[in-house]
């Protein structure tokens, strides 16, 4: 899958996809939000255009197809499952994909967020080396 870690002033995500293996973007400026996709990637797009373009919601998911952190201009954080319903994420900092506990440990024993994707990729196959960095209220 991958590794998105989020904190309240920025996001970051490797580039790795699998199925077919790839580098690719995982983070989307979509108005005044950054979202971060794990999953599928033609699922995540699908989610990506319907932010962008409004309307009805894609129909449900399979499980785990879709996983999405979004960091609003305020530094509010929120996760999307399947059912594309936004749920509070109270932390000061959250991660999703298959990287997600390496980076979280790595962020809780103080790792900056560029060193803890840096530790996902080193123990997660599914996460590449290079990462890409969206800050909060830049463009």
């Amino acid at each position: 899958m991958t590794t998105v870690i989020c904190t309240r002033d920025l996001m970051v995500s490797d580039r790795r996809a699998c199925s077919p293996i790839m580098q690719t973007q995982k983070i989307f400026r979509v108005g005044d939000s950054i979202f971060g996709v794990s999953g599928k990637i033609s699922q995540c797009l699908r989610f990506i255009e319907w932010k962008r373009d409004g309307g009805d919601p894609p129909e449900y998911f399979e499980e785990g197809d879709v996983e999405v952190l979004e960091l609003t201009a305020a530094g509010a954080i929120y996760w999307y499952g399947d059912w594309l319903v936004p749920v509070v994420v109270r932390e000061e900092y959250f991660a999703i994909g298959t990287g997600a506990p390496f980076a979280l440990g790595a962020m809780r024993a103080g790792a900056t967020v560029e060193r803890a994707i840096e530790i996902a990729a080193l123990y997660d196959e599914s996460t590449g080396p290079e990462f890409d960095v969206f800050v909060r209220g830049r463009e």
